[in-house]
């Protein structure tokens, strides 16, 4: 089984109407608030994730529960709201995720299962639109800490490669953007 992480992935980004599209948006002068989180009942497979214009949508094929993430951050058998405003400096279209958003997928994965924080993979977005923009010193973290090099990509091209291998996944990742809504 192999893992992997996705990261960072916007899924409400401004609507482009052409490929001059300005950074910037609502979440880059977010205020911090406690993420919700959405718990899977096992880490394989889980959880699933489905993309669409404004929302990630983290699903447990087990018991068929669903979460629903404006962004969002899932690991092996969890997922929560990503914040942009969590850490200092914040996270910004034009900064894109910091060193911090990284540490913070670790301590995550550590407070789920601490036994275990192997990936094999990890992915960041770039958002819907690719006006994210990619961090050298959050990609520098990821090899660092899990000596690979991350995959960065659009939303979509991402979510697909993620819902591909998600099922033989033991460890599973990522952060994408939504209205939060449990069910």
């Amino acid at each position: 089984m192999s893992s992997w992480c996705i990261v960072f992935i916007p899924a409400f980004l401004q609507a482009a109407t052409s490929v001059s599209v300005k950074r910037g948006g609502p979440m880059d002068a977010e205020a911090y608030v406690e993420e919700p989180r959405f718990l899977c009942s096992s880490e394989v497979g889980c959880p699933l994730l489905e993309h669409s214009w404004g929302q990630v949508i983290a699903h447990d094929p087990s018991t068929g529960k669903s979460a629903t993430f404006r962004d969002v951050m899932a690991g092996p058998g969890w997922a929560k709201e990503w914040n942009w405003g969590h850490h200092t400096p914040h996270v910004t279209h034009e900064t894109g995720p910091s060193v911090a958003e990284v540490e913070e997928i670790m301590e995550e994965m550590k407070s789920f299962n601490a036994a275990n924080t192997t990936l094999d993979r990890f992915y960041m977005s770039t958002g819907v639109n690719g006006v994210m923009s990619d961090n050298a010193n959050a990609d520098a973290k990821v090899k660092e800490l899990w000596n690979i090099e991350p995959i960065v990509k659009k939303s979509e091209a991402l979510v697909g490669t993620y819902a591909s291998n998600a099922p033989d996944s033991a460890h599973t990742a990522g952060l994408l953007q939504i209205l939060q809504l449990v069910s």
